[in-house]
């Protein structure tokens, strides 16, 4: 079956929002997910990349499904579109509720003329069929493949080392706590004056004030950002990070999150969004503003490096039980059966 894979990107040229489908895992997870089953994967990024002679249009985000859609329904052709919602996040943070009138009418449409909607979170699935309503409602999560993000072969876990990952745009380093997490350094940094906050993502619009901070608690020799790095680099930091830490302030899935965990990584984060969903028992959950609550937190699992291990133990069993990459590759499978038989 022909599958245009569409998602609107912003880069200039064709090679930049190519390389960004394979740098961003859950895309670059779907693409993987739609050739092993042995599909012919058009990619698509701009309007006039869209074929007018697919069988099928999966479709990343609901908010420029309306490009692929008129191709599909033209042609009467099925459309899936998957991703994150965000139809209920805190104050502050751009949610459904927030956008203008004709862009949350545009959604609702997309909602109930896509052939099928898979939600990525069981709460995005409740709420968004509950108070919204929509046609063929799904739940996929994000998963993980356990064979690539795994613990290291022998325990390398450097004492002293916390890492984040996260997009530093203004709204985006709001929502993951990364001011949070400069000022909880400098709590952890005076029991332990050697701790390194390595953060890494993009260095985008809220990066100046981010290292304004730093300069203002005097913690240039304590928190680095890295910048954008590979998925190798990432997996590397997992394996040998003491905490992975994203006090996240909403989080429709998580997939950071699930990859620290899959690497055996102790986490402390936020009781926020679909967060719970992902971690379980398996994560020390601190509210986002609760700075010395966060110090804390990271502190104990210093302290005792026995727990850290448990914990790190218990959250790679619950990665690989739950969001193994066969999972989603069955349920799309399963989805797109349906809605080409239709």
């Amino acid at each position: 079956m022909k599958i245009c894979f569409f998602v609107r990107l912003q880069e200039n040229t064709r090679k930049e929002r190519l390389e960004t489908l394979s740098r961003i895992e859950f895309y670059a997870q779907d693409i993987k997910i739609l050739q092993e089953l042995g599909h012919d994967v058009i990619l698509a990024t701009r309007y006039s990349e869209i074929p007018w002679d697919a069988d099928l249009y999966y479709c990343w985000w609901w908010t420029f499904s309306f490009m692929p859609l008129w191709k599909a329904k033209w042609k009467g052709k099925p459309l899936l579109i998957t991703g994150t919602f965000d139809h209920i996040l805190p104050k502050g943070l751009i949610n459904y509720y927030d956008r203008p009138l004709l862009q949350r009418l545009w959604l609702r449409c997309s909602l109930w003329l896509a052939n099928a909607n898979v939600f990525v979170s069981e709460m995005e699935y409740k709420s968004v069929t509950e108070q919204l309503g929509c046609r063929n409602p799904f739940y996929s999560p994000h998963i993980i493949y356990t064979d690539e993000y795994k613990p290291a072969l022998e325990e390398c876990r450097e004492e002293h080392l916390i890492f984040t990952v996260a997009w530093l745009h203004e709204v985006n380093a709001k929502r993951k706590g990364i001011f949070e997490i400069i000022r909880a350094a400098a709590l952890v940094k005076k029991v332990y004056p050697s701790i390194q906050f390595c953060i890494a993502g993009e260095k985008s619009s809220a990066y100046p004030a981010l290292k304004a901070l730093v300069a203002v608690l005097q913690l240039e020799e304590t928190v680095h950002f890295l910048g954008v790095i590979s998925k190798e680099e990432k997996i590397r930091y997992l394996q040998r990070c003491a905490v992975y830490l994203q006090p996240s302030r909403f989080e429709g899935f998580g997939v950071a999150i699930l990859e620290a965990m899959a690497c055996g990584c102790p986490v402390v984060t936020s009781s926020v969004g679909a967060i719970p969903e992902v971690v379980g028992d398996v994560a020390t959950l601190v509210d986002c503003d609760d700075v010395e609550g966060l110090a804390e937190a990271i502190m104990r699992f210093l302290a005792d490096k026995q727990a850290a291990q448990e914990t790190g133990r218990l959250a790679r069993e619950r990665a690989v039980r739950l969001f193994h990459n066969d999972r989603r590759l069955h349920e799309l499978k399963k989805i797109m059966e349906t809605i080409t038989k239709a």
